[in-house]
């Protein structure tokens, strides 16, 4: 059946070969829905040292955002491409080694949530996508819904860290106090720029008791 369902797979890429969204070219994966030469080159990207900020206690990113990540992560926020996740789950699974989930224990993982406006406009919660990719013994930790974004806010490209947090204020709240109250929070956002996304929605979850925050991003913007 197996062999069968190989020839079946490859007839159907010959007559209707998948196009590579970063290079353009054709792609025979049957997983990735990117190339094998672009993926080569998103494994080798620089890797940021981790840092931290003034609410959250540090902040880790699988790779640079730039090149062929940035326009996979793109596709997939602006495009509604989902399968791009896959393209993330190694550098995920790489980043949280079974080392790194022994000595880095988290009560509870958010993804940093999207407005209502924006959420119906995509369909979904990028952040949230890219939580789901986590290794197995994570998954389970995952919790969507108490930190929740009270509005849209301007586009923010171009802003300074204290600009962005000005922009930002209000943006978030914690429906139940008692769901954050004493707990290690990991929060997992697709891109850190200046980390005030990431700032922001620490301190609402330190003001509601939370005992510490760590972030967790695919990729940051590089200066």
């Amino acid at each position: 059946m197996s062999n069968f369902t190989d020839i079946l797979r490859s007839g159907v890429n010959i007559l209707f070969p998948d196009i590579c969204p970063v290079c353009e070219y054709r792609t025979t994966d049957n997983f990735l829905p990117i190339c094998s030469s672009c993926m080569r080159s998103i494994r080798s990207g620089s890797i940021p040292v981790p840092a931290s900020s003034e609410f959250v206690t540090d902040i880790r990113v699988c790779r640079a955002y730039n090149g062929n990540l940035k326009k996979c992560i793109q596709q997939l926020k602006y495009r509604g491409k989902r399968r791009m996740t896959r393209v993330f789950i190694e550098l995920i699974r790489e980043h949280f080694s079974e080392d790194l989930i022994a000595s880095y224990p988290v009560d509870l993982i958010i993804p940093v949530p999207v407005s209502t406006e924006r959420y119906r406009l995509r369909g979904f919660n990028q952040s949230c996508l890219i939580a789901k990719t986590l290794p197995l013994p994570l998954l389970q930790l995952i919790y969507c819904g108490n930190l929740i974004r009270m509005r849209n806010t301007p586009p923010q490209t171009g802003l300074s860290k204290s600009e962005r947090m000005q922009n930002l204020k209000g943006a978030f709240a914690i429906k139940c106090p008692s769901g954050v109250d004493g707990k290690k929070i990991l929060l997992v956002d697709d891109v850190v720029t200046t980390g005030a996304t990431l700032d922001t929605c620490a301190k609402e979850l330190l003001s509601a008791g939370a005992y510490e925050v760590h972030g967790f991003a695919v990729a940051k913007t590089l200066r």
